[in-house]
């Protein structure tokens, strides 16, 4: 019973401090707008910052990008475009592509051989970032729903005899992960944790190659930049193989991104 009390107060804390950090939020958002209007927008840009530390928004990093692209700042404008874009905001996504990256459709047969629009069977859409090394490629059917891709005509095999691995195993890819990540810094002043998925393909040479966010950590689309830096900077895997011969392969890979409390308990 003792512990359940202590579990009740410990929600409505929680539940207070974070209405108090929205109430803040609102309130460094809306300064920021004053200032906006009156053209000074590097105390915007500061304000609108206080702000998405406190409650990452995707109004907020979408009128900061409008800010900093006011002073000059096109990757800050970009990079808050994709912000907002992870946060779900549409206008800001068709900015994105229009003014930071490009986004290239062709239109296939069955054979996956490029014709033209009338009686296509695939569309593919290839978008490249300009700020990013997130470029995607995204496979669609008629009915506009998203198809596997099958990478330089090269097969991805799903029945191995055995699995891509990273070399020394899984203890040395923790290892890798531990030494390399980065923890982003607006996500250490946010407080900010969670898991990225990633899904990517192991080629039977080794190397990793269309690494794409699967689910990212919410508010913070620098995690899931971050955990796609350093997936590509790998070195490269034993790869599968299928009757002793190399086969490129998907993998799905979790990465977590969480502060850590020297109190807790391991």
């Amino acid at each position: 019973m003792k512990s359940l009390l202590l579990i009740l107060v410990f929600i409505l804390v929680l539940g207070f401090l974070q209405g108090q950090n929205s109430k803040a939020a609102i309130k460094y958002y809306d300064a920021a707008v004053k200032y906006f209007n009156n053209k000074e927008y590097k105390i915007a840009d500061s304000l609108f910052t206080l702000s998405n530390n406190l409650e990452p928004h995707k109004d907020t990093y979408f009128s900061r990008s409008v800010c900093r692209l006011h002073l000059g700042n096109k990757k800050g404008y970009c990079e808050d475009l994709a912000f907002a874009t992870h946060l779900g905001d549409g206008e800001a996504h068709k900015l994105y592509w229009k003014y930071c990256g490009t986004a290239d459709t062709v239109y296939l047969n069955k054979n996956d051989s490029v014709c033209k629009n009338e009686g296509h069977f695939y569309k593919q859409i290839t978008y490249k970032s300009e700020y990013t090394n997130t470029n995607q490629v995204i496979k669609f059917d008629k009915n506009n729903f998203p198809v596997p891709i099958i990478n330089d005509s090269d097969t991805i095999s799903s029945d191995l005899e055995t699995i891509a691995e990273f070399p020394g195993g899984i203890p040395a890819l923790m290892n890798y992960l531990t030494a390399n990540i980065k923890y982003p810094k607006m996500a250490i002043e946010a407080n900010i944790s969670g898991k990225v998925f990633l899904k990517f393909v192991v080629f039977k040479d080794g190397t990793i190659r269309d690494v794409t966010v699967l689910k990212g950590v919410s508010g913070c689309i620098e995690c899931d930049n971050e955990a796609i830096r350093v997936v590509n900077n790998m070195p490269p895997w034993k790869p599968s193989k299928v009757k002793g011969k190399n086969v490129s392969c998907y993998f799905n890979l979790p990465i977590t991104f969480k502060i850590y409390n020297p109190k807790e308990k391991h």
